[in-house]
């Protein structure tokens, strides 16, 4: 009676670690965040409807220092952390585009990614 007693529990304990490490095994998905615009966006003759921030995962301090340089470049001298401008910047910048790709957005909209991009950037998750 012990030993079937003792078998059971090594077993439970068994497919225990065998779901374990299976859900260690499987990989993360982090979750997407893109910015449904409200207003199309047009630029270079291309339009869009969401701008991609899912690049902001791989931001690094060198890339945040570039875009602090690219603004003083632009004569935009503002308190970056409190700007706008400067979480505009951030996104073209993790979009691979000019800052000028975010010029004509809506005010609603940018507003709304000044919101996400400084959430990811100071929020503790």
């Amino acid at each position: 009676m012990e030993e079937e007693k003792k078998k059971a529990v090594e077993e439970s304990t068994a497919k225990t670690e065998n779901v374990e490490n299976s859900e260690k095994e499987e990989d993360y998905k982090l979750p997407d965040i893109s910015l449904q615009l409200e207003q199309t966006l047009e630029f270079e003759g291309k339009s869009y409807d969401k701008i991609d921030l899912n690049g902001l995962y791989n931001l690094s301090l060198r890339d945040i220092s570039e875009v602090q340089q690219q603004m003083v470049r632009n004569n935009v001298y503002s308190g970056f952390e409190n700007s706008v401008l400067y979480y505009a910047f951030i996104a073209a910048n993790v979009n691979h585009m000019p800052y000028e790709w975010l010029d004509k957005l809506d005010a609603r909209d940018a507003t709304r990614l000044q919101v996400m991009v400084r959430a990811f950037l100071f929020a503790r998750v």
